[in-house]
This record gives structure tokens, sequence and C-alpha cells, in this order.
């Protein structure tokens, strides 16, 4: 064992203080009890305290849906679906700071799937039901 003579010993009041400090965080103990404690005496002991940081990494894919014109687009544009299935873990993307909780979100390259909207047949406006049909509303799904 080795002993260290820089240490400031510990006095029965700072013991009792920490005591107190300590049982105000637990709803069911009671300081009662702390200012009852009697100290014999105190002995010291160092310790040391490290913090191992980590990180996990989880990836996930989802359908995203946005307006398009199929007027203005080519044949070419429209053939951009992908072969196969892709994963989300075939493509490398790197942090922007290690240890900070942060959401990326990315368009996997090849994964472009070009489909009508369901709720308009891609015409942007749905009939309004408010006035029976006789107007149009802009569509919310696309």
């Amino acid at each position: 064992m080795q002993y260290f003579d820089d240490i400031i010993p510990f006095e029965e009041f700072e013991c009792r203080e920490a005591l107190e400090i300590e049982v105000k965080r637990h709803r069911y103990w009671k300081t009662k009890a702390v200012k009852k404690i009697n100290f014999d005496r105190i002995e010291t002991s160092t310790s040391i305290q490290y913090i191992l940081e980590s990180f996990t990494e989880a990836r996930s894919t989802s359908e995203a849906n946005e307006a398009a014109n199929f007027a203005a687009m080519s044949e070419a544009s429209c053939s951009m679906s992908g072969g196969g299935a892709l994963s989300p873990w075939d493509f490398e993307v790197m942090p922007n700071q290690l240890f900070v909780d942060q959401v990326r979100v990315f368009e996997m390259p090849g994964s472009s799937q070009i489909n009508p909207c369901s709720a308009c047949n891609s015409e942007g406006t749905i009939h309004c039901f408010h006035c029976r049909g006789y107007g149009t509303d802009k569509c919310s799904f696309c």
C-alpha cells in the first residue's frame, strides 16, 4: 500500500456535510440518521476515476416522397431505380464530430425510384371535399 503525504485530511464536519448532500439526493433517506452518526476515526484512501467514452451507430432506410412533374421529366431520369436492394452500410459516412449526438440524412446513390403520387395521380391537386368537389386543394401527400 502506498501512502500520500500531501493529501489534506477530512474533518468530521466535512464528512457530515457530504453525507447530508447525498441524503438529499435520495427520496427515502432521512437526514436524522446523519445527525446521529458518531465518527470514531476517518481514514482516507485515494482512488482513480476514469471515463470510458464510446459510441454506437445505427443506420436505417425509409422512403421519402416529393412532388414531381412527369411532363417535364425525360425518360432517362425515370430509369434511376437501383437494381438490387441496397444496404445503408454499403456507404461510408463519417461523423462531423466524434462522441457528439448527431443525425445525418442522406439519399443513397442509385436508390431513387420515381412513382406517381397515389393521392392525386401526380397532378399536385386534389378535389376539395369541403365544397363538394367543385374546387381543388394542394395535395398534402406529395
